[in-house]
């Protein structure tokens, strides 16, 4: 069977898209012919997107996967229907309060309130085996979370029901997609996911290794070239 044509570009920003001016100002101009459907996901929140889309530093995607994959928009639909209806998968008395309250130590603080959400609970960590064990043992006794670590400087915890990985396959599903015919960029741990969910990826050269290695498979490719043109050359491998 012959592959399907890719349809749908969900990528990350911060070192994939932004990070090298030569590569933003490439990625800009590649937009404006918009030859794919094109998500952001993102850590950021919508609000910081659509401000760097108002600076014209970003072009505005159809689609917004933001806050580590626990809010998603359809930014042509006014009322966001979509978006309500992937915050519909929220699980009843997440318990953020009893997380953040578990988690905060001194070697896992807390990050600031533009770090929290009603279903992101993010800590920064100082990198060490034994103060992420520490930090999953007090967690342990609670409900419903999973642990998206990154850099081995950031933790974030979700529902399980949410993530990058969980909010591409919902908006696939919500366009009509096989995740053959999706395509995703990211470089850090918080985008390992989405290299496992069977779309075509793509790294960039300073991609880190928590990336790399959940890319390990044939459908995905890493570029020699940093961030956005990187991003950009795998787009021309993948004949986008």
């Amino acid at each position: 069977m012959a592959p399907r044509p890719l349809k749908l570009l969900c990528t990350d920003l911060d070192g994939t898209v932004l990070g090298d001016p030569e590569g933003e100002a490439a990625f800009r101009a590649w937009a404006r012919e918009r030859p794919l459907t094109l998500a952001y996901a993102t850590g950021r929140s919508r609000a910081n997107v659509l401000g760097l889309v108002a600076e014209g530093r970003l072009p505005r995607p159809d689609f917004l996967v933001g806050d580590v994959g626990t809010t998603l928009h359809d930014l042509s639909d006014p009322a966001d229907r979509l978006g309500a209806h992937f915050l519909g998968l929220a699980p009843a008395g997440w318990p953020a309060e009893a997380i953040r309250a578990a988690g905060q130590a001194e070697r896992t603080p807390l990050q600031g309130p533009e770090g929290q959400g009603p279903y992101k609970c993010s800590f920064y960590w100082d990198g060490a085996d034994d103060s992420l064990n520490a930090f999953l043992r007090r967690l342990a006794p609670l409900p419903g979370w999973r642990l998206v670590p990154s850099a081995k400087r950031y933790l974030d915890v979700l529902p399980r029901t949410f993530g990058k990985d969980q909010a591409v396959r919902f908006l696939a599903a919500a366009l009509g997609l096989a995740l053959t015919q999706v395509l995703v960029a990211g470089d850090m741990g918080n985008d390992a996911d989405m290299f496992r969910i069977g779309a075509c990826g793509i790294l960039p050269a300073n991609a880190l290794d928590e990336a790399v290695q959940a890319a390990a498979g044939s459908v995905h490719y890493r570029s020699r070239l940093p961030a956005g043109r990187g991003l950009l050359d795998g787009l021309r491998h993948f004949g986008r």
